[in-house]
């Protein structure tokens, strides 16, 4: 995808609509993102050689996963504070930008109205 810049700023594409699920689809989605398991499917888990995983390692994965989804909660919060300072920054650039257009504008009429009547003389 390409990024071009508009006459106000950069001009980023919009995502595609995702595809409708059915409700099942959308519950397994949900159960799975929430990091829900079930008795079954934790017990079939296995340790990198092989053996099934104990009660203690299963825990430990478990709060490793809370830990690592509230880190990348707070990068993606950390992330969203700075992008709303970016964008405050960015129109406070183009007011000031305006502003000066403005002013050189007023500045160029002026110089106009002077050297005309000096012509004038």
């Amino acid at each position: 995808c390409s990024f071009g810049f508009g006459t106000r700023g950069p001009v980023v594409p919009q995502r595609a609509p995702a595809p409708r699920r059915s409700d099942s689809e959308k519950a397994s989605a949900a159960s799975r993102a929430s990091g829900l398991r079930t008795a079954h499917t934790m017990a079939e888990k296995t340790a990198p050689d092989g053996a099934p995983l104990t009660g203690s390692q299963m825990q430990a994965n478990l709060t490793a996963a809370k830990e690592s989804r509230k880190r990348a909660e707070l990068d993606a919060q950390l992330l969203a504070n700075r992008i709303a300072l970016l964008k405050q920054e960015e129109e406070k650039a183009w007011k000031k930008i305006e502003e000066t257009r403005k002013r050189a504008s007023e500045i160029m009429e002026l110089r106009k109205q002077n050297q005309d009547k000096f012509q004038a003389k």
